[in-house]
């Protein structure tokens, strides 16, 4: 073997060490963009948990309002809120269009 020839294998060997640090290197931050990728996933899942549990207290809530405004007392109150409301509202109307129509 001449020394050109061991030169050009020195050459190709230090290519080659070039290419397997560039590798290396992109090999380990695409391990940190799919470590990163995995975390958002579990984060979500989480979320979605969480979410799920809420949807449920949400609901139990609107029951309970339901339940509660469902009694016959509330409805006598809330018929009787409405009564008084429309018939103020009327009497105004009323004491408007007299004093139009005058």
């Amino acid at each position: 073997m001449d020394n050109n020839h061991l030169f050009d294998i020195e050459k190709q060997i230090g290519e080659l060490w070039g290419s397997t640090k560039s590798a290396h290197k992109r090999l380990d931050e695409l391990q940190l963009v799919t470590q990163a990728f995995y975390d958002l996933a579990s984060d979500v899942k989480v979320m979605v948990g969480e979410m799920a549990g809420m949807k449920n207290d949400i609901s139990e809530i609107k029951q309970n309002i339901d339940k509660y405004h469902t009694t016959e007392p509330n409805k006598i109150i809330f018929n009787a809120k409405n009564a008084i409301v429309v018939g103020i509202v009327t009497a105004i109307l009323t004491a408007i269009m007299a004093l139009i129509l005058k």
